[in-house]
């Protein structure tokens, strides 16, 4: 049951009081596989959504100690650890990072995480970080009943690159959001 409701909870990510876009054109949608890639960076557990924004300031201060990143590409990655289930608050894991061979070594005061290989629907967001939880809005509220999908219960991401610039309109990153091969739509 805790699966299911984090994949609603990660969907709604700070979405009280917000209303979704529903314009299916506003959101690039892409198909992809994506093999396993192994990430080193700073962990928390969802409990408190609003310490999501600490948890990236901690990132960016440790990031210069990160041995030799594959590139410059930053990550955030919603997982379920069943390890944390005895916690009646766990929602989830939420894992900042960069991209790391899998064999390097980290310091021990940073975590690793390997994001498993899969299909995803890929979803474009375009504008300020301020209104990404209403690309989730769409994505977990409209896309996904409209297209009779439900999402795997394995990590979703969210890829930050050089196109994206805080504040900015023309601002991009990217959601990636793990579905079961069969379940591509909209093509």
């Amino acid at each position: 049951m805790k699966r299911y409701v984090l994949i609603f909870v990660l969907g709604f990510l700070f979405l009280a009081g917000l209303s979704a876009q529903t314009d299916a054109d506003t959101y690039k949608i892409r198909y992809e596989h994506r093999d396993s890639f192994t990430l080193a960076g700073v962990l928390m557990p969802i409990i408190d959504f609003a310490k999501m924004n600490d948890l990236w300031h901690s990132y960016f201060e440790i990031k210069s100690r990160i041995p030799n990143p594959v590139s410059a590409v930053d990550y955030g990655v919603s997982y379920y650890d069943p390890a944390q289930g005895e916690n009646e608050e766990y929602m989830g894991s939420y894992f900042v990072g960069c991209e790391i061979s899998p064999d390097a070594n980290i310091p021990s005061d940073l975590f690793k995480h390997t994001v498993p290989a899969g299909y995803y629907a890929v979803f474009t967001h375009q504008g300020p970080v301020e209104k990404v939880p209403e690309t989730y809005q769409y994505i977990y509220g409209t896309w996904v009943r409209e297209n009779g999908v439900m999402p795997m219960m394995q990590d979703s991401f969210e890829l930050y690159d050089q196109r994206f610039h805080p504040d900015r309109e023309d601002s991009l990153l990217e959601i990636w959001v793990p579905l079961q091969e069969n379940q591509r739509t909209g093509e």
